[in-house]
């Protein structure tokens, strides 16, 4: 899909409480942590993780909520292929991070160059 100001506003914008994706983290040594993320920026950020915690979503609903409430199915669609690769899970969080990133980056300097104009 070509990306258009009004859809790179719509896949970079807030959501309401009710249209999040509910992942966990494991933080050691706390222990497994319930987050709900808002936005495909703050989904980019938890799935890259820290020394001290381990991300955890679940691949389906990930590719779920990028279709139906982010509404970027060229996203999703590269979630689903990530998804069906024979990897550890680990790994499937490494593959995520640069295809979010991509997309956001993609996104923002749309947004970037609309604010130009």
């Amino acid at each position: 899909m070509l990306m258009t100001p009004e859809f790179a506003t719509q896949i970079t914008r807030k959501l309401m409480p009710d249209e999040e994706l509910i992942a966990a983290v494991l933080n050691r040594p706390r222990g497994i942590f319930t987050c709900n993320i808002l936005s495909l920026a703050e989904f980019h950020y938890f799935i890259q993780g820290t020394r001290q915690s381990l991300p955890s979503v679940n691949f389906s609903l990930l590719e779920q909520w990028l279709r139906e409430t982010i509404g970027d199915r060229f996203l999703a669609d590269q979630i689903a292929e990530i998804e069906a690769q024979d990897v550890c899970f680990i790994d499937k969080c490494k593959l995520t991070i640069p295809v979010v990133e991509s997309r956001l980056l993609e996104a923002y300097s749309i947004l970037e160059l609309e604010k130009q104009d």
